[in-house]
């Protein structure tokens, strides 16, 4: 299963629990018993104090925040703490510490006179975390509240029983939210909910192009998965995939045909390196490793004086590239850096040979965004639209290429603002 983290979670969870009951299918609240504050009027009022009063101005989000929610009746001002509790329960303490969280929380709850009771789950869960969403979680706040409120009050024009029905099915809910494009597209907070509500069937990942990448480079261990779930209406489903991908680990792991050497989770360990290896001397640095900024910009320059290892330094980029353009590598498409006894690679000696399939053009392998055919963001573009798409031309003194990529898969929609209507 999904449900990881690699710190405690339980009280994040048992809160989306009680959230799921109290608060989406019927009208309660987080923080105050018995009171009505999820209801569809209070999502209606909330909407028309913020989303329609958009600030993209100077200032702090606390101060645009309070004065466009500031001065609504009581049970906004409560829904306004428990939207942005909801929206805090993913996030890391690297990303958003607990003493941060709990103030904005307090800080809303001032503005009627209320507090954050010390003994409350509320106060607990902002004490734990899922995993680091990045900086655009912090930096775009006001979207991702805005987020939340635009797809809730829809949420709550539902029927109780029809709530009742989508949160209990995790691939109904999606296929809910993306009907005719719902929310957007898939954007962040999009992949977080679906987390928190069914830990056990989404993966801990805000990042869209991630769960593609995952998907592309460790595609070679499902063959034929029926990955249309019948419900989203899609050929082909990237969460779907992912949920296969781990299913096909976690049998091979008790098969011990795998080692790994943590959890299984798609951002720790061997499993991690699989599909974005670190070459930099300190792993835990953060932010993009060499291998995935080289394929953002598409390109590197070595520079020094002789001897001081330009050379080296290129060989050892071009093995991880041609490794993570593989589809199937032998032992059953299991990569090798997770077969069973196989020796650790992350500093090759000699860079190996590429798979079969793979061409190193301009250092774009399989796995580089432009040679699928997307662009930095993971959208599917025209071919010929970016720099190293070699997708159906000709090479001066080559044959004609076919499409380079995986097999088709379902592209990620446009990202565009939620809804503000």
């Amino acid at each position: 299963m999904a449900q990881y983290s690699d710190t405690d979670r339980d009280a994040i969870d048992a809160l989306v629990d009680r959230w799921r009951s109290e608060c989406l299918i019927e009208d309660g609240s987080l923080i105050f018993d018995g009171e009505t504050v999820w209801s569809l009027e209070n999502f209606e009022l909330f909407y028309r104090a913020y989303n329609d009063r958009i600030d993209r101005g100077e200032g702090s989000f606390d101060e645009k925040f309070e004065a466009q929610v500031g001065d609504q009746p009581g049970t906004v001002t409560r829904l306004a703490a428990e939207v942005i509790a909801i929206y805090f329960l993913f996030a890391s303490q690297n990303t958003v510490g607990a003493a941060r969280k709990r103030e904005l929380i307090g800080l809303v709850l001032a503005w009627n006179g209320d507090t954050l009771a010390e003994s409350g789950d509320v106060h607990a869960a902002m004490g734990q975390a899922i995993g680091g969403p990045g900086q655009a979680y912090n930096n775009l706040r006001w979207k991702h509240i805005a987020y939340l409120v635009s797809l809730f009050r829809e949420f709550k024009r539902l029927s109780a029983e029809r709530r009742a029905e989508l949160v209990a099915d995790a691939w109904a809910f999606k296929a809910w939210i993306a009907e005719d494009d719902r929310d957007g597209g898939e954007q962040m907070m999009r992949h977080i909910l679906l987390h928190l509500l069914f830990p056990h069937e989404y993966e801990r990942i805000a990042s869209g192009p991630h769960k593609y990448r995952i998907a592309e480079h460790l595609w070679g261990l499902i063959e034929e998965v029926p990955l249309d779930d019948g419900i989203t209406g899609e050929e082909e489903d990237v969460d779907r995939a992912l949920l296969a991908i781990r299913q096909r680990i976690e049998k091979l792991r008790d098969d011990g045909d795998v080692e790994l050497d943590r959890p299984l989770d798609f951002y720790e360990g061997l499993l991690k390196r699989v599909w974005d290896p670190p070459l930099a001397d300190d792993e835990s640095a953060g932010g993009l490793t060499n291998l995935a900024a080289l394929e953002l910009k598409r390109q590197v320059v070595l520079f020094g004086p002789p001897g001081t290892g330009k050379t080296r330094s290129k060989g050892a980029s071009s093995a991880p590239t041609a490794r993570r353009g593989a589809r199937s590598l032998e032992g059953g498409g299991v990569p090798q850096e997770l077969q069973a006894g196989g020796r650790d690679r992350r500093t090759p000696s000699a860079a190996p040979a590429a798979a079969p399939g793979i061409q190193l053009r301009g250092l774009h392998s399989r796995a580089s965004p432009h040679a699928r055919g997307r662009d930095d963001t993971g959208r599917r573009v025209p071919a010929g639209a970016l720099p190293g798409d070699r997708r159906g031309t000709c090479v001066a003194g080559r044959a004609c290429s076919p499409p380079v990529g995986p097999r088709p898969r379902r592209a990620e929609s446009n990202r565009r603002e939620p809804s503000l209507r």
